[in-house]
């Protein structure tokens, strides 16, 4: 079989624990780097590969390479930005994307990516005034509308968010994604009454969604249901597995609600997914050990303070993760 390499190979890589996978990855992505100094996407591809590995000094020093080799190249710089924000290192992704703009300021897809970093940075009144720079046929994008609806959302123009994301489901029924992001607006302004009949409008649509049902399971954890929230936030984990943001919710629920032992459950098949992404994996397991050691495994009820708390965190993860 011609392929038959290749196919050991795969299994062989499949067979591996996430930390050795990363560690042939990277291995192998320098290799070619090494071999190509030549070629600046051999070195985009191993900055990419530490960063997946949580190996950033690595990545920094190799996305400088990349900087030299690449000799001011618009999209080059803009690849970079996008990568850098990607996994939160903002001052650089602002950087790179700014001097993307000055070698081509003529780009408007430049301008979305820089003000879309500037919005995950939470720098709103800036991601504001570079999203105000798009042109006018830049601005009848679907994804520069959401961006500017969760914009006005954070910059407390909650009337003007809230009415394009209707515009948006009226335009786009089937896009799960203005459903719940609808809902975490009603949500921050304190109707979880609102919100619930939001996301069950987008679940007539769009049934099999795991951002409608994660946005379900807030809704119900806020108000006090915990058996519906675990069964829904349960499910949004299945039907989105490459997604952190589901695991770290579900995770949190469970300890906020004494139940250790689906706590470290719900961390552990975080480990060996596929999601995309990194959980400060030690301090998770020294929290969880302390609070198994000290009160057992006791399921209890959030009161209204842990709730509200619950509901901060949620809604940091869908502006981090989503």
């Amino acid at each position: 079989m011609p392929y038959q390499h290749l196919f050991d190979f795969l299994d062989n890589r499949a067979r591996l624990p996430p930390p050795a996978r990363e560690q042939l990855d990277v291995q192998q992505v320098a290799a070619e780097a090494k071999q190509r100094p030549d070629q600046p996407e051999n070195l985009y591809f191993l900055a990419e590969t530490y960063l997946k590995a949580g190996k950033v000094d690595e990545a920094k020093a190799v996305i400088a390479q990349l900087d030299q080799a690449s000799a001011g190249d618009y999209r080059m710089l803009t690849g970079v930005g996008v990568l850098m924000a990607r996994y939160r290192l903002f001052d650089g992704a602002i950087e790179h994307l700014n001097a993307a703009l000055q070698a081509n300021v003529n780009v408007d897809e430049v301008r979305f990516d820089l003000a879309d970093t500037y919005f995950r940075a939470r720098r709103y009144p800036e991601a504001l005034d570079v999203a105000t720079q798009i042109s006018p046929e830049g601005r009848k994008d679907e994804a520069y509308l959401a961006l500017l609806a969760d914009i006005y959302a954070h910059v407390g123009d909650v009337a003007r968010a809230s009415a394009m994301y209707n515009d948006a489901i009226a335009r786009n029924p089937d896009d799960d994604q203005n459903y719940l992001s609808l809902a975490l607006i009603q949500l921050r302004r304190g109707d979880p009454v609102s919100a619930r009949q939001t996301l069950d409008r987008g679940r007539a649509r769009v049934p099999g969604s795991g951002k409608l049902f994660w946005g379900l399971g807030i809704v119900s954890a806020v108000e006090g249901r915990n058996t519906e929230a675990a069964g829904e936030l349960e499910r949004a984990v299945d039907l989105l597995p490459e997604w952190p943001g589901g695991y770290s919710a579900l995770g949190v629920f469970y300890f906020r609600n004494g139940e250790i032992a689906k706590a470290r459950e719900v961390f552990d098949r975080f480990r060996n997914s596929t999601a995309s992404g990194s959980l400060p994996a030690d301090q998770i397991e020294r929290v969880l050990d302390t609070a198994a050691n000290s009160a057992g495994d006791a399921p209890r009820t959030m009161d209204p303070q842990a709730r509200a708390q619950f509901l901060q965190l949620a809604l940091q993860l869908a502006d981090r993760t989503l």
